[in-house]
């Protein structure tokens, strides 16, 4: 097996597995697993302080009012617990991971202007929280998530919980990537965790296969980590060789030190 242990960064971290395996088969755990500190040091770790950025961006790129960044996110604010804060004055609080989702959503929306995505696939979707703001913008017919196999139970599980119009497809990579027809593959840092064996089968069996790309790349913060020196993540040089019609851009707002955006746009072929 290829994806096996010790494949990526999220492997590694056996508490959040077991975690998200106990959430997908006991109610209480589900009912709250957004809250949990075993759950919190992977995702739904965004502060208050860069969520008002995204709000901020979200307010630049887009002519969304306050109370519609409130409705959309609102959509995530109930399953799992999560905890809410108080964005907008006034407004009821909110998930702040959800203006991450939106901010991705909008930034995707904009960087490719008139594309059609009706078959998507997501590259470390953690619940599945990406996928529930991208059914706002767009007229999905196909979402496959693509996760570690304690994960997908859990994403299965959540989504599950919403009246989403697309169809879905739960796969790891493990199993044979013979897609066709794809038209984005998205990725937020969970590519770049992957080590450089996996990363490189990734973008020969699906990336390359797709028309469009966005993924945000934080391989930086993890290079200088003796921990996970033996992943030998792909640099830029080496993302831009191997991923056709591809290039690089900023991540806005910047989340950490040395993140960026990879994109690929066939129509640049």
């Amino acid at each position: 097996m290829i994806f096996k242990k010790n494949s990526s960064v999220a492997s590694l971290d056996n508490n959040y597995l077991e975690l998200c395996k106990d959430a997908y088969k006991n109610d209480e755990i589900f009912n709250n697993f957004r809250n949990l500190k075993d759950y919190k040091n992977i995702l739904e770790h965004v502060d208050k302080d860069l969520a008002v950025k995204y709000f901020n961006n979200i307010k630049n790129i887009s002519t969304l009012s306050n109370k519609e960044i409130i409705k959309i996110c609102d959509a995530l604010s109930t399953i799992g617990s999560p905890e809410l804060v108080e964005i907008i004055a006034g407004e009821d609080p909110i998930s702040l991971t959800s203006l991450r989702y939106l901010n991705v959503a909008l930034d995707i929306k904009n960087k490719f202007k008139e594309s059609s995505f009706q078959n998507v696939v997501e590259i470390g979707p953690g619940y599945g929280g990406q996928s529930v703001i991208l059914n706002h913008f767009f007229d999905i017919k196909k979402y496959t998530y693509i996760d570690l196999p304690e994960v997908n139970g859990l994403i299965k599980r959540f989504i599950e919980n919403h009246n989403l119009k697309f169809s879905t497809e739960y796969k790891t990579l493990n199993d044979s990537l013979l897609y066709e027809n794809i038209d984005l593959v998205i990725s937020n840092y969970a590519f770049s965790e992957l080590n450089y064996k996996l990363q490189l089968r990734t973008i020969n069996n699906l990336i390359n296969k797709s028309k469009y790309c966005y993924m945000i790349i934080n391989s930086d913060s993890f290079k200088n980590n003796i921990k996970y020196k033996r992943f030998k993540f792909m640099n830029k040089e080496e993302l831009l060789k191997n991923i056709s019609n591809s290039s690089l851009d900023k991540e806005i707002p910047t989340t950490a030190k040395g993140n960026y955006l990879l994109l690929k746009n066939q129509s640049r072929n």
